[in-house]
């Protein structure tokens, strides 16, 4: 589907995290824990770019007195954002970096950010 000049359009990046793993929540519970991100750009003019984490659920971390906000198993993050009404017509691409730290019980792995490029076409008058 093509994206037009002065519309709204929207992105979901789907979670999929194994059952004996989690993925710290936005936000996070604690200042130390790394909260899942996802950042947006492009060269196309975007605005009104909001990003909706999905709704966490309470994980009781051992050694941790309060439960921690988490992503487990299916959920999405979605990107709803309007394209300017001076967008160029033709092929362009979304850039998304999803940052996120995955543990289980026994530990937490490194930090890690993959790189997700959405390529997409923006209309033409007429189109």
């Amino acid at each position: 589907e093509k994206l037009k000049p002065g519309g709204a359009f929207q992105v979901a990046v789907a979670l999929d995290v194994h059952s004996e793993w989690h993925i710290y929540a936005n936000p996070a519970s604690r200042p130390e824990y790394v909260a899942t991100t996802l950042q947006v750009t492009s060269e196309l003019p975007l605005e009104a770019l909001k990003i909706q984490y999905p709704e966490s659920r309470a994980f009781p971390a051992e050694g941790v007195s309060e439960p921690v906000a988490v992503y487990s198993g299916k959920s999405s993050i979605v990107v709803s954002a309007r394209l300017g009404a001076r967008a160029v017509p033709g092929e362009s691409e979304l850039k998304l970096a999803l940052r996120y730290q995955a543990c289980n019980n026994q530990q937490c792995l490194a930090p890690k950010t993959v790189q997700i490029i959405v390529p997409v076409v923006v209309a033409r008058d007429g189109d």
